[in-house]
């Protein structure tokens, strides 16, 4: 359900509910490790408890690259805002020019540097 309604809110609301989603999911990892530390960690309880804190740290993983996915959109979309306003539409023509320039020419250097 949280990632359905990430999906329909705008980018720039996306970061504040990671943040608070990091947040209750941190707060859950910590539960979990208290409740494992007071029980024998062999035990069925313990072992349901550590995949139990597996899970949410796989979910704190995913919400982490959720937030840095969203953050370089962000920037993105601010460079690109910035550009516009300064240059025109002239500027971001150059720019996206520039861009593929670069990924052709990292393209090709990491081609090169994969044979060595």
């Amino acid at each position: 359900m949280f990632w359905e309604r990430l999906e329909e809110m705008p980018w720039s609301e996306v970061e504040q509910e990671c943040v608070s989603r990091r947040e209750q999911l941190c707060l859950q990892i910590a539960m979990l490790e208290s409740r494992l530390n007071e029980c024998d960690k062999l035990s069925a309880e313990g072992r349901e408890l550590g995949t139990a804190k597996q899970a949410v740290q796989s979910q704190l993983t995913m919400v982490g690259e959720r937030m840095k996915y969203a953050r370089r959109l962000m920037t993105k979309i601010e460079w690109r805002a910035a550009v516009f306003e300064i240059y025109g539409q002239e500027g971001i023509d150059q720019c996206s020019e520039w861009i593929a320039a670069r990924e052709q020419y990292e393209k090709a250097n990491g081609d090169l540097q994969s044979l060595r």
